[in-house]
């Protein structure tokens, strides 16, 4: 299985060193290869389990993103008004 192809900043809001991706045993030196999904923690998913809990923090200072995953800044004052996306969470600018 080849890394799926991603843009720059998709991830930004995902801490590198509190993620771990899991990924079939033939897929891991790829990925850990691949730009952006490097930067991440690579693992071997054991084909015997299931997914168990993901925890993701989202810091509350994130960059701004529109819905369409363009990043966009740090303050909602400076753009446009709109629907956009800090930390997770869906904003919406009058």
């Amino acid at each position: 299985m080849s890394p799926q192809e991603i843009h720059e900043g998709t991830l930004d809001v995902l801490n590198p060193e509190q993620l771990v991706i899991m990924v079939p045993a033939e897929s891991v030196e790829a990925y850990k290869a691949a730009p952006i999904w490097g930067d991440y923690q690579i693992r071997e998913v054991d084909p015997n389990l299931g997914i168990g809990n993901i925890n993701v923090d989202f810091d509350s200072d994130a960059t701004i993103y529109s819905i369409s995953g363009i990043r966009m800044g740090t303050s909602i004052d400076t753009l446009p008004a709109g629907i956009y996306i800090q930390g997770g969470k869906k904003l919406i600018k009058k």
